[in-house]
């Protein structure tokens, strides 16, 4: 089905855990400024977006948030790459304690994404040359998609022919 490991279904593929930054610091924040019971003080809790999806889930909602269509098609290959080591995990995350114990409430998973495709979005304008620098690293597909998408152009070939500023 092409998501996940070799021999891996859909069905078996991981759950992908993520966070945002912006809820770390209000998390942190609403910590600093409450009276928690000293029984918290050195408690341990799972932050993180309660949405946990596939690698397959994820792209789509990716895609949606920035405005780009179809997700990209996943096939499978026999040594998978793991893009997301950090958040692949054999379980999902539970965020019980987060919202029970803390009351806090994560920043909705489409929020986030589109959150971020607005920020890469605004720095491709702030940053065309640099932009454009990373998207020819890309795969030639991604990266006609990812230049359309910021509105840049395909930067030109670099010249292989040499100066004629020697001293011959």
């Amino acid at each position: 089905d092409g998501e996940g490991s070799a021999g891996t279904s859909a069905a078996e593929a991981p759950p992908l855990a993520f966070v945002f930054n912006r809820d770390v610091a209000r998390f942190v924040a609403g910590l600093v400024h409450a009276n928690q019971s000293s029984e918290l003080q050195f408690d341990a809790v799972n932050l993180g977006c309660e949405q946990q999806p596939t690698l397959r889930e994820f792209l789509s909602l990716l895609s949606a948030a920035a405005g780009l269509g179809p997700a990209p098609v996943l096939k499978p290959v026999e040594r998978p790459k793991s893009f997301l080591p950090s958040v692949d995990r054999p379980l999902r995350l539970c965020c019980r304690r987060m919202n029970e114990i803390y009351g806090f409430s994560a920043t909705p998973l489409e929020d986030v994404l589109k959150s971020c495709s607005d920020w890469f979005r605004d720095a491709c304008k702030s940053f065309p040359e640099e932009a454009a620098d990373a998207a020819m690293k890309l795969p030639v597909a991604a990266r006609a998609t990812a230049l359309a998408s910021a509105g840049l152009k395909m930067p030109e070939p670099a010249s292989s022919s040499s100066s004629s500023d020697s001293d011959s």
